[in-house]
């Protein structure tokens, strides 16, 4: 019969083994720690609600183009929401979809076409005639045009799956890192470990990875990540759980775009940001939450 010393014994191999595992798949799996940013615009994110304008100003402009950022700006919107895609000769454009067949007068898929193929391509007038000649801009441009707005910080999808590189070398190129929120998928955190010098870190948690929630909030945490956005609809309750228990600051879109009067219904206190698709319903709503 074995006595207490043996015991005490395997019980200490036991847990010396599982935090092997642990640090093992820790290493495996990316859970590794990055730091935390040091910007001072980070704090007035944290510290109250806010409103995002999506692509742009979605609602009233053809979305990801300079005119519509320069509308949500004119709106007082100050934290805009944009996506990136890179084309077949590893350009960085401001761009959503895969496929340039819905907004502009293209075809065929973005990371397959050159950039002298889509810089010639209309990209307003599938909205209205009044943004006929819209161009699809590049990042650098884009970049150029924020540096001039120092109030103004862009919340940046990355919507590739190749140039990182390229993408975190031209921020810093047009040292605007401290005006941009970079935003991927919550299975690919190890992205930001090429943006540590951005303002800040969001990841998308859609309405599928629900079940393994934990784990990619435990991942999340690692690269202090600060934000999450919900894609999809979560009950109260996991809310909840991920801003207080997790320390996110969580961002809702989609099911919480109605208008003004339906956002500030679902105000919590100082821990949420609102994407809207309308950037003049998010002027208003931003100026009232500033009143608040």
């Amino acid at each position: 019969m074995k006595g207490p010393g043996f015991t005490r014994s395997v019980a200490v191999v036991a847990v010396v083994g599982l935090l092997v595992l642990l640090s093992y798949q820790a290493a495996l799996f990316g859970f590794v720690r990055l730091d935390a940013q040091d910007h001072d615009g980070l704090d007035a994110f944290l510290a109250s609600d806010f409103v995002i304008s999506h692509r742009g100003a979605l609602a009233e402009c053809p979305e990801n183009t300079l005119s519509g950022l320069e509308f949500a700006y004119e709106q007082g919107i100050r934290l805009i929401e944009i996506d990136v895609m890179m084309t077949e000769d590893n350009v960085p454009i401001l761009f959503h979809d895969p496929s340039l067949d819905r907004t502009t007068n293209g075809t065929g898929s973005v990371t397959r076409s050159a950039w002298n193929y889509v810089r010639a391509l209309d990209a307003g007038s599938w909205f209205s005639e009044e943004f006929a000649g819209e161009r699809v801009p590049l990042m650098s441009e884009v970049f150029e045009w924020l540096s001039e707005r120092p109030d103004l910080f862009l919340w940046v999808h990355l919507r590739f799956d190749r140039g990182d590189a390229e993408m975190s070398a031209l921020i810093r190129q047009c040292e605007v890192e401290s005006q941009v929120v970079v935003q991927v998928d919550a299975y690919e955190v190890e992205r930001f470990r090429h943006y540590q010098d951005c303002l800040g870190r969001a990841c998308i948690i859609k309405e599928p990875l629900l079940g393994m929630v934990a784990w990619h909030t435990a991942k999340c945490r690692s690269y202090n990540v600060q934000f999450l956005t919900i894609m999809d609809v979560m009950d109260s309750s996991a809310l909840y759980d991920l801003t207080e228990a997790g320390g996110f600051k969580v961002v809702l879109t989609r099911n919480f775009q109605a208008d003004g009067d339906h956002v500030l219904s679902r105000l919590r206190g100082p821990a949420w940001g609102y994407v809207l698709d309308s950037a003049v319903v998010g002027g208003a709503v931003q100026a009232e939450l500033a009143a608040l």
